[in-house]
């Protein structure tokens, strides 16, 4: 044993390099992540995840083209509008009763008295305001 030209080795084996690369790449565990799966599990084409798809129309809004309408044009298309609620609304009142239509009428001149007042009050209450300042 005393021989100098002996190597001197530990107790433990040197085990061949190439092996050695190939069990630490065995050995470490390691994550792979695989993008094209989780598109395919999570992340389907008709899948809504809960959420609701509502076909709606888009806002009407002016548009860049909308051309200034007149005040002559403007009263003829009200007075228009006006005479297509009116006559819509007699429609509904030849279905009446007579009772229905007397509690209808007792109703509208009992409005209009009530707001008729409030429309004095607020006037009243301008005067006094502008009166203060």
């Amino acid at each position: 044993m005393d021989n100098p030209s002996s190597n001197k080795r530990g107790i433990l084996k040197n085990p061949n390099p190439k092996s050695n690369k190939r069990r630490n790449r065995d050995s470490v565990k390691s994550t792979h992540f695989d993008e094209q799966n989780v598109k395919r599990t999570y992340h389907p084409a008709d899948k809504t995840y809960g959420f609701m798809k509502i076909d709606e129309p888009k806002t009407p809004h002016p548009g860049t083209n909308s051309y200034p309408v007149s005040s002559e044009e403007l009263r003829r298309r009200l007075e228009t509008l006006r005479k297509t609620e009116y006559s819509s609304s007699s429609s509904d009142e030849k279905e009446e009763t007579p009772e229905e239509r007397k509690r209808r009428e007792e109703f509208e001149r009992r409005r209009r008295l009530s707001y008729q007042n409030e429309f004095k009050l607020a006037k009243e209450m301008k005067k006094k305001l502008k009166d203060d300042f």
